[in-house]
């Protein structure tokens, strides 16, 4: 028996009404400096460039939503919040590398940029956190926070669901990811 269900939604939208509606880098690059991958991740800020100059190359998004839903068996597991999260990065890990060939071969289709959810899982630890340079720059993509995107607003305005997190006293129903692409 599967741990989760997973749905995936595709939308695409004119890149205009969606930079000044969901980009905002000072809010999120505030939100990503609390994580742990922050300054430590190819993938991840700070950045040795303007983000904004991402932006203006492309007339169009395509989002591409997943929704990990936990089935009731999983949940009776009632893992800890240890426990859960740990869980939870092992399945982002494996959900990100499942899904990257094809955003890749999307990103190519549509001579676009693709980011990704998150931080970069290509190589863990990532060769950042030794000053080295990215061990693989043609398969590393950015995080679409990473360069602004206020994800949970844009979930919640394009698919209609809200984010939930893992709290000290309970576990989330579902895990959403964002991923896109400029073109």
């Amino acid at each position: 028996m599967e741990d989760y269900i997973i749905e995936m939604h595709e939308l695409t939208t004119n890149l205009d009404d969606f930079y000044q509606r969901y980009v905002d880098f000072e809010y999120t690059d505030k939100k990503c400096s609390q994580c742990s991958s922050y300054g430590y991740n190819w993938s991840c800020p700070s950045f040795n460039f303007d983000v904004n100059e991402i932006w203006g190359k492309y007339a169009n998004i395509k989002l591409y939503f997943t929704k990990i839903t936990f089935t009731d068996e999983f949940k009776k597991r009632n893992l800890s919040f240890k426990e859960f999260r740990e869980y939870s990065i092992r399945l982002f890990q494996t959900e990100k590398r499942k899904i990257l060939k094809k955003m890749l071969d999307e990103e190519k289709r549509l001579n676009g940029l693709f980011l990704t959810c998150g931080p970069c899982v290509l190589c863990i630890p990532c060769e950042k956190l030794n000053e080295n340079p990215c061990k693989h720059p043609e398969l590393m993509r950015y995080a679409v926070e990473s360069v602004g995107v206020k994800v949970v607003e844009c979930v919640r305005d394009y698919f209609d669901v809200e984010a939930q997190w893992i709290t000290h006293t309970s576990n989330p129903d579902y895990h959403i990811f964002l991923n896109a692409i400029l073109y």
